[in-house]
């Protein structure tokens, strides 16, 4: 789960809790392991973190740029008409 911190705090930064770091507001934290839930879940309580919203857009520029590289597209280009032949003139 993702988390965002409102305002900077102090916090541990590995498991033992033997060194401490500085956890800067607007940045994003991974309750990936259990130690980080705890020191998370002590960020909520004091109201220094929030849940950070996981919705997202459903495509980004860089998806639909891989699809046109690979010729994946939905509608074919449309066709152009041939212009008129011309009747080349002796002179």
């Amino acid at each position: 789960m993702l988390y965002k911190m409102l305002t900077t705090a102090q916090g541990a930064s590995d498991k033992h809790g033997t060194s401490t770091r500085t956890y800067e507001a607007g940045e994003t934290l991974v309750a990936d392991a259990p130690w980080k839930e705890s020191l998370i879940k002590a960020f909520l309580d004091a109201g220094l973190a929030e849940q950070a919203q996981t919705t997202g857009p459903t495509e980004t520029k860089a998806q639909a740029s891989a699809e046109e590289a690979t010729g994946a597209e939905t509608t074919p280009a449309p066709k152009r008409k041939a212009a008129p032949r011309r009747k080349k003139t002796e002179g």
